[in-house]
């Protein structure tokens, strides 16, 4: 579904997502420097020329870089600042955490001021990549626990802030197709 992105639209690449050479990323995110992580961030690193948004713990935690270019900007998210499915606090001018990676990226979008956000390769559900590598956790399974928390944020976009998402590929969000 990348070749599906409408060319105007800001691509924010998540995790390992940087590494897909068809889809071109402006902005690339990590929420957390894992051993999943470390096998793949080197080559990221080397690749990547845009805006880099890194989680707090995790721009401490990353190899030093070998590029020069690019942008950091490090992401504080706090634990009492978690994403509450059953109520859903505001999110102008905070990120916060509990709602995976796709949960920070649709709350960068919407305080970088987007008025639309399209969803691809954000199917909430399973342990495998998009280059067929697993990364297999506890947490996840056929519906991963923070779906919940992403819906209720999607939600909450939508309905107080009138905020258009929808998504290209499949994904167990509540969400239309594109």
């Amino acid at each position: 579904h990348y070749q599906e992105i409408p060319a105007d639209f800001c691509v924010m690449a998540v995790n390992k997502a940087v590494l897909i050479s068809s889809v071109p990323a402006d902005i690339w995110i990590i929420n957390q420097m894992t051993e999943n992580v470390q096998p793949w961030y080197n080559e990221a690193d080397a690749t990547f020329n845009g805006i880099r948004i890194f989680r707090y713990s995790a721009a401490v935690l990353r190899p030093p870089s070998r590029v020069n270019n690019g942008y950091y900007f490090q992401v504080l998210t706090a634990p009492t600042e978690r994403l509450n499915p059953n109520k859903l606090r505001p999110i102008d001018g905070v990120i916060r955490s509990g709602g995976s990676i796709t949960g920070c990226a649709i709350q960068l979008a919407y305080n970088f001021g987007a008025s639309e956000i399209l969803l691809c390769g954000a199917d909430m559900s399973g342990d495998e990549y998009w280059d067929g590598t697993f990364n297999v956790r506890p947490s996840h399974g056929d519906i991963w626990p923070a779906t919940a928390k992403v819906n209720s944020l999607i939600k909450w976009l939508v309905e107080e802030k009138d905020i258009k998402i929808s998504t290209l590929s499949p994904t167990k969000l509540n969400v239309p197709e594109y």
